[in-house]
Protein backbone atom coordinates (compact mmCIF):
# COMPACT_ATOMS: atom_id res chain seq x y z
CA UNK A 1 0.00 0.00 0.00
CA UNK A 2 1.21 3.24 -0.73
CA UNK A 3 0.63 6.22 2.28
CA UNK A 4 1.71 10.27 1.99
CA UNK A 5 3.00 11.90 4.73
CA UNK A 6 3.38 15.83 4.93
CA UNK A 7 5.35 17.13 8.38
CA UNK A 8 4.50 20.62 8.90
CA UNK A 9 5.39 23.55 11.60
CA UNK A 10 3.01 26.38 12.57
CA UNK A 11 5.32 29.45 11.91
CA UNK A 12 2.48 31.36 12.58
CA UNK A 13 1.31 33.49 15.86
CA UNK A 14 -2.18 32.10 16.48
CA UNK A 15 -3.16 28.51 17.37
CA UNK A 16 -4.44 26.33 14.67
CA UNK A 17 -6.38 23.19 14.79
CA UNK A 18 -6.33 20.49 12.46
CA UNK A 19 -9.00 17.74 11.80
CA UNK A 20 -7.95 14.86 14.25
CA UNK A 21 -4.83 12.92 13.87
CA UNK A 22 -2.88 12.64 11.12
CA UNK A 23 -5.21 14.03 8.69
CA UNK A 24 -6.14 17.54 7.00
CA UNK A 25 -4.13 16.31 4.09
CA UNK A 26 -5.80 15.54 0.61
CA UNK A 27 -4.66 14.15 -2.85
CA UNK A 28 -5.85 16.21 -5.32
CA UNK A 29 -3.97 14.77 -8.46
CA UNK A 30 -1.16 12.06 -9.61
CA UNK A 31 0.61 11.89 -12.56
CA UNK A 32 3.86 10.19 -13.60
CA UNK A 33 4.92 6.72 -14.87
CA UNK A 34 4.26 5.02 -11.94
CA UNK A 35 0.76 3.24 -11.71
CA UNK A 36 -1.03 3.88 -8.76
CA UNK A 37 -4.65 2.45 -7.95
CA UNK A 38 -6.93 3.93 -5.49
CA UNK A 39 -8.91 0.21 -3.61
CA UNK A 40 -11.24 -0.14 -1.21
CA UNK A 41 -10.77 -0.23 2.63
CA UNK A 42 -12.77 -0.43 5.33
CA UNK A 43 -13.40 2.67 7.98
CA UNK A 44 -12.13 3.02 11.14
CA UNK A 45 -14.36 4.00 13.72
CA UNK A 46 -12.21 6.13 15.87
CA UNK A 47 -13.15 9.87 16.96
CA UNK A 48 -11.77 12.86 15.45
CA UNK A 49 -10.99 15.70 17.83
CA UNK A 50 -9.84 18.65 16.67
CA UNK A 51 -5.97 18.99 17.55
CA UNK A 52 -4.30 22.72 18.71
CA UNK A 53 -1.03 23.15 17.26
CA UNK A 54 0.67 26.22 18.07
CA UNK A 55 3.20 28.38 17.43
CA UNK A 56 6.29 26.77 16.48
CA UNK A 57 4.73 23.23 16.92
CA UNK A 58 4.84 20.30 14.34
CA UNK A 59 2.95 17.37 13.46
CA UNK A 60 2.55 14.89 10.30
CA UNK A 61 -0.68 14.90 7.85
CA UNK A 62 -1.00 11.43 6.41
CA UNK A 63 -3.09 10.14 3.40
CA UNK A 64 -5.03 7.96 3.23
CA UNK A 65 -6.22 8.04 6.43
CA UNK A 66 -8.24 4.87 7.64
CA UNK A 67 -11.56 7.01 8.11
CA UNK A 68 -11.19 7.49 4.01
CA UNK A 69 -12.68 3.97 3.48
CA UNK A 70 -9.58 3.55 0.52
CA UNK A 71 -6.36 2.98 0.17
CA UNK A 72 -3.37 3.47 -2.61
CA UNK A 73 -1.46 0.13 -4.52
CA UNK A 74 0.96 0.32 -6.47
CA UNK A 75 0.88 -1.55 -9.64
CA UNK A 76 4.03 -0.42 -11.33
CA UNK A 77 6.83 1.69 -9.94
CA UNK A 78 8.24 4.97 -11.20
CA UNK A 79 7.92 8.64 -10.85
CA UNK A 80 4.47 10.14 -9.53
CA UNK A 81 3.97 14.07 -9.27
CA UNK A 82 1.40 14.29 -6.31
CA UNK A 83 -0.87 17.52 -6.09
CA UNK A 84 -1.84 17.70 -2.50
CA UNK A 85 -4.00 19.82 -0.37
CA UNK A 86 -3.16 20.99 3.44
CA UNK A 87 -6.02 21.97 5.16
CA UNK A 88 -6.45 23.80 8.82
CA UNK A 89 -9.17 25.78 11.14
CA UNK A 90 -8.64 29.19 13.04
CA UNK A 91 -10.96 26.94 16.12
CA UNK A 92 -11.33 24.00 18.02
CA UNK A 93 -15.00 23.44 16.34
CA UNK A 94 -13.62 23.24 12.82
CA UNK A 95 -15.96 26.12 12.08
CA UNK A 96 -15.32 28.80 10.24
CA UNK A 97 -13.24 29.51 6.98
CA UNK A 98 -10.00 26.40 6.83
CA UNK A 99 -7.33 27.38 5.53
CA UNK A 100 -5.38 25.63 2.83
CA UNK A 101 -1.96 25.48 1.22
CA UNK A 102 -1.40 23.87 -2.07
CA UNK A 103 1.63 21.01 -2.10
CA UNK A 104 4.07 19.77 -4.86
CA UNK A 105 6.21 16.63 -4.78
CA UNK A 106 7.94 14.21 -6.87
CA UNK A 107 8.29 10.27 -5.83
CA UNK A 108 9.55 7.70 -7.20
CA UNK A 109 7.95 4.28 -6.35
CA UNK A 110 9.66 1.05 -6.53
Amino acid sequence: MVSFRVQYENIGTATIYVPGPGNGLAVDSMTGTAAVQKVPEAQCEIVMAPSPLTQGESTTAFTPGCRNGFGYSLLQGGSLDVQFTLSWYPSSNLSGQNATIQISAEFYLE
